[in-house]
Formats: structure tokens, sequence, C-alpha cells
């Protein structure tokens, strides 16, 4: 279950270790993998976002222009967040309940 950005503030989850890749159910060859990011850059720690949109498109460019249109939408649904920490650990935070409430 998602967390709001409140909940994850004032009483963060306990994350999980991601799987190092995700595979498909109709192949089996590897999906996406998603590497955790590096401890620090700069002064603050880092943290890899994953935002993941489906988006119908004729091909590979439309759908990447489909995706960043939704995205910078003002009227598109805020998303469910996948947030990795340097030791793969993720949390999700669903910024649709801040939106709401």
């Amino acid at each position: 279950m998602p967390w709001t950005i409140d909940q994850a503030a004032t009483d963060p989850p306990n994350p999980r270790t991601i799987p190092c890749a995700l595979e498909s159910k109709d192949s089996p060859a590897p999906g996406l993998v998603i590497e955790p990011p590096p401890w620090k850059r700069g002064s603050e720690r880092l943290f890899r976002v994953v935002y993941v949109i489906d988006a119908s498109a004729p091909a590979v460019l439309e759908a990447a222009r489909q995706a960043h249109r939704i995205m910078i939408d003002p009227e598109s649904m805020p998303p469910v967040l996948e947030i990795l920490d340097h030791s793969g650990k993720v949390v999700s935070i669903d910024l649709s309940e801040e939106a709401s409430g």
C-alpha cells in the first residue's frame, strides 16, 4: 500500500528491497532493471524516483511524447511513485492521497 507524504515523513514505513530485475509474465527474458542510486551527490542523500505510466501510441517516440504530456498536465491525477535509496530499499508514495486530503 502506498504511503502519503505526511505518513512517510511522520511514520516511515518499513522499506522493502525491490528485485533487481522485473520480469514479464509473457517472456522468460528479464525486463526493466532499475539500479539504486549512489549514496550521495553533493550535500544531500540521493534517491531514485520511479514513475511508471502507460501510454497508447503508434510508436515509441509518440508514446514518450504522450507520457510527457500526461506528466506535465496540471489536470492529470498525481502519481504513485517508487522511491529507492542507495541500498535498493523502496518506499511507495501516493501523491494522490496528499492532493485529496
